[in-house]
């Protein structure tokens, strides 16, 4: 099988952790999504109230229209932008792509996003709605210790760290979190093949993951 891919954001913007103050609600609010299962699986929690576990959400106030507070540097027109809460806001293009690969997995609440007075969206904020533990154990490094709950990267020896994800584990899949690395986005080999045929905006090129 072919490599798998992080899907990383490239859009200018601080880290996750800070994009709650980068977006403002015109209406609606961020903090009204809430996680439906909390249920404990063996693997990673939520950090800090965010959203990227790989579970769906629920909410009774969801922004529809949303500004960027600051007045820095421009947000460019593009395909994925970092949302608050570790999501992701992404085109109405992207969306048609990924639910293409797979119906009726992931969430979209389709939101206008303005900066400057400038609209930037139409987009919508993905939550991506599928979490697998799918890391080859074993080929991992360091490897990861029967029922441990997360991968632990080696930092005295950086330059070895490698995650190896396992095939079966993934067959038929196309996005998801894994449930072992914080945060971590995945993507299939097909469906970044169909996002670079597409000339999406907005992906950061990152360094495949084997598969074994």
């Amino acid at each position: 099988m072919k490599n798998v891919y992080k899907l990383l954001v490239e859009d200018g913007l601080p880290e996750t952790d800070y994009t709650r103050e980068e977006f403002e609600p015109i209406d609606g609010s961020f903090e009204s999504f809430e996680i439906t299962d909390t249920s404990d699986d063996g693997g990673t929690k939520s950090l800090g109230g965010e959203l990227n576990i790989g579970r769906e959400v629920t909410t009774s106030n969801p922004p529809t229209q949303v500004r960027r507070k600051r007045l820095g540097k421009a947000i460019p027109m593009a395909d994925f932008i970092s949302a608050p809460r570790g999501a992701v806001f992404i085109s109405d293009r992207v969306k048609e792509i990924i639910e293409s690969f797979e119906p009726n997995v992931h969430q979209f609440f389709p939101m206008t996003v303005s900066h400057r007075g400038q609209e930037i969206g139409p987009l919508n904020y993905l939550i991506i709605g599928s979490r697998l533990d799918s890391l080859d154990a074993e080929a991992c490094y360091p490897p990861i210790p029967t029922g441990a709950r997360i991968w632990k990267r080696d930092r005295k020896n950086p330059a070895q760290n490698k995650i190896v994800v396992s095939a079966a584990a993934i067959e038929g899949k196309h996005l998801w979190h894994d449930q072992r690395v914080i945060g971590l986005r995945m993507i299939s080999p097909e469906l970044m093949a169909a996002f670079m045929e597409a000339d999406v905006k907005g992906l950061r090129d990152a360094k495949p993951f084997e598969v074994l």
